[in-house]
């Protein structure tokens, strides 16, 4: 870091407000749902906005914490690299990607996108990443707003005169911020999306009725339910599960997700 941008990113912590590294090369990711945009990079740093689920974001830097600097039409800032996912249309043929955290081709820590058809897309002319120093007291870090269509998560009542089972299932990774994240196709394949603690009453068309994996993280676990508003058979899964139990796969409606006691 130039002494020049060191002593702008000291005022601007002292001002609170974002701190903004130094120019460097973009790199196209999407949020993978609602995530916290902050003024640096850690959970002690304010929230300065907020993104939806799938919304495309450019990268410009990432730290050695997986925080990762994003601009866009709103605020702009930092945003946890755990929660991006690769933009659609990243292989141009069109098959599926994943998104990775490690090193860029400059050696600083930094974002690849893999592809099925071989696709791999780089970082480059990325600056060393410097932590800024944390800003003075900021809140304790909360799930970024849902849409008005979902409530906030409170303690649904196990539903009455059903069946509830519990997957048997490989752990999550732990040391990661609690999230679940849901497949279409078995194997952790196909179109996904993930969320941290709540409960979604109604899953949209694109889920409805077609989970069939999924991958937990951070201790989180899910509660699966074929009904709307959690009701109907469920299942709750506390791990990776690579083929859902029959008696939900492709069944699924709502879910709950919430952190493992």
């Amino acid at each position: 870091m130039t002494s020049r941008y060191r002593s702008v990113a000291i005022c601007a912590i002292l001002a609170g407000l974002t701190i903004v590294p130094e120019p460097a090369a973009s790199f196209e990711v999407a949020s993978s749902t609602w995530l916290n945009v902050r003024s640096g990079p850690g959970r002690n740093f304010n929230v300065v906005g907020t993104l939806a689920p799938g919304e495309l974001v450019e990268v410009t830097q990432c730290d050695s914490n997986r925080w990762c600097f994003i601009t866009r039409d709103g605020p702009e800032g930092w945003v946890s690299s755990n929660l991006l996912a690769a933009a659609p249309g990243s292989s141009p043929s069109g098959a599926e990607c994943t998104l990775e955290f490690g090193r860029g081709t400059g050696g600083p820590p930094g974002l690849s996108v893999s592809c099925a058809d071989g696709t791999v897309i780089m970082m480059t002319d990325q600056p060393a990443s410097e932590a800024p120093a944390p800003v003075a007291a900021a809140p304790t870090e909360t799930p970024a707003p849902a849409p008005a269509a979902t409530p906030e998560p409170v303690a649904a009542p196990e539903p009455t005169n059903q069946p509830v089972a519990t997957a048997t299932a490989t752990p999550g990774r732990v040391g990661e911020e609690p999230r679940v994240c849901f497949y279409v196709n078995a194997n952790f394949s196909g179109p996904q999306f993930c969320t941290g603690p709540g409960q979604v009453e109604a899953l949209n068309p694109v889920f409805n009725n077609k989970i069939s994996s999924v991958r937990t993280y951070g201790g989180a676990q899910a509660r699966l339910c074929v009904d709307q508003a959690l009701e109907g058979s469920c299942l709750t899964v506390t791990g990776d599960t690579a083929n859902l139990d029959a008696s939900v796969a492709d069944l699924i409606s709502s879910i709950d997700v919430t952190e493992a006691n």
